[in-house]
């Protein structure tokens, strides 16, 4: 037994230390000088661990990543989500990695949105994930509306997968959105400096949307969230 447990505590060390040097060489090649987090047009572009493939537009992915939630990636957020990565390849086979990576990703995304004050969380991280390093704008006859620019709803659009589940293009996405915003009165589709922005408040309003639908999926496919470790 001891000697089974020398050599699974010498595999973890083995595992740690490659997604140690693995992290720190992408975090490198990624992120700006100056900076300290990557933002989410950089971690799409994170490469796999070897023999670890993932991929870095699955939302619960970037959820369980971002371990803080405020929509930005440190080096240690990195480093442990690559252990993370790099311990499970010797638990689940090299054909279903990536699946069984993204059930246990859906799952913990699954388990916070779950929580009280879970929807409104996950809301507060979504728009801090797609609008993190965007500047927001603000306009004279707009009072206290934030505005976020198109390339946001692109990416939304993009990691959402609105088009492979739902058939809906990214421009189709982005009216829908301004229409949204017209119809709360918060802004104006004939006002020109606003062609290529969306109010921000209604892109909160997709994320508790979104997440509203996930949890009823979830409930629907009969699972019931792990209760809060006390």
């Amino acid at each position: 037994v001891g000697m089974g447990a020398g050599a699974s505590s010498a595999s973890t060390v083995q595992y740690d230390d490659t997604a140690k040097r693995h992290s720190l060489a992408e975090f490198r090649r990624l992120c700006p000088e100056g900076k300290d987090h990557l933002v989410l047009s950089q971690i799409r572009q994170l490469q796999s661990i070897e023999g670890a493939p993932m991929d870095m537009s699955h939302l619960p992915t970037l959820y369980v990543l971002d371990s803080d939630h405020d929509g930005r990636v440190t080096l240690d957020e990195l480093v442990e989500f690559a252990k993370l990565c790099a311990r499970k390849s010797k638990d689940f086979g090299s054909h279903e990695y990536q699946m069984q990576m993204q059930g246990l990703c859906t799952l913990r995304m699954y388990d916070a949105l779950s929580l009280e004050g879970g929807v409104g969380d996950f809301a507060g991280w979504f728009e801090a994930l797609f609008c993190e390093g965007v500047p927001h704008k603000a306009f004279e006859g707009y009072p206290g509306v934030e505005f976020a620019a198109r390339d946001c709803v692109h990416e939304i659009h993009e990691v959402t997968q609105m088009d492979e589940d739902y058939g809906c293009s990214a421009q189709r996405f982005f009216d829908q959105v301004q229409r949204t915003g017209e119809e709360q009165g918060i802004m104006s589709i004939l006002d020109e400096r606003l062609d290529e922005l969306v109010p921000v408040s209604v892109l909160r309003l997709f994320a508790k949307a979104y997440a509203g639908g996930f949890l009823r999926l979830m409930a629907d496919l009969h699972f019931r969230p792990e209760p809060p470790v006390s």
